[in-house]
């Protein structure tokens, strides 16, 4: 598993540091990884209506918005690829907070493991 962020590779150093990830964390600041796979770029997708719900179901699970590094425009979502390099699952947030569904995401890499 990777995280690929838009930030810089200091802010993904202290990503790395402050959430205690044991998984590689890029840095993409000109956003080509994103373009790549069709990640939304958009002030509308972050001041979607839909966003407070997002944030109001995330605070209810104790997480919390902090400094935003990066294009605060740039929405982000999950990718699945097989070793090969295919794509096996895309979800891409249609809004800010707009989420993958995990069991899709687990039936993908379920399905890589089985193969």
């Amino acid at each position: 598993m990777i995280a690929i962020g838009n930030g810089t590779p200091r802010w993904g150093k202290a990503f790395v540091e402050s959430e205690n990830v044991d998984f590689d964390v890029f840095a993409d600041p000109s956003r080509s990884s994103y373009k790549v796979f069709g990640m939304k770029h958009s002030m509308t997708a972050l001041l979607n209506p839909k966003v407070f719900k997002h944030g109001a179901r995330a605070a209810s699970k104790g997480f919390k918005q902090t400094a935003t590094r990066g294009n605060p425009f740039q929405n982000g979502g999950v990718v699945v690829l097989d070793a090969a390099g295919e794509v096996r699952f895309v979800h891409v947030e249609n809004e800010t907070g707009d989420l993958a569904n995990m069991d899709e995401v687990m039936a993908a890499l379920a399905e890589i493991a089985a193969s």
